[in-house]
């Protein structure tokens, strides 16, 4: 799949994604890139690096070996699920 998918909030100036897309991802296996508001950058190589807090608020991203970021979901301003290349 090759898309970049952004949910406009209405209270907001930025998009924010709905917690039901970021099931749908986290229950994929496809890579795919998180696009903060504040302009950071995650890329997932596997859903495996990322959980959903209790609160289904944040996300707890695996970004190196023993450190992980949380961010929260009304955060993310888009995720691209294009293919990446390792090159």
């Amino acid at each position: 799949m090759n898309a970049e998918i952004a949910f406009r909030n209405p209270d907001s100036n930025f998009p924010a994604m709905t917690l039901e897309k970021i099931k749908d991802l986290l229950h994929g296996s496809e890579r795919f890139v998180l696009h903060m508001v504040s302009g950071r950058v995650f890329d997932i190589p596997h859903p495996d690096f990322v959980a959903l807090s209790r609160s289904e608020t944040y996300l707890i991203i695996s970004v190196e070996r023993d450190r992980v970021e949380c961010v929260r979901i009304n955060q993310i301003e888009s995720v691209d699920t294009a293919a990446t290349n390792d090159d």
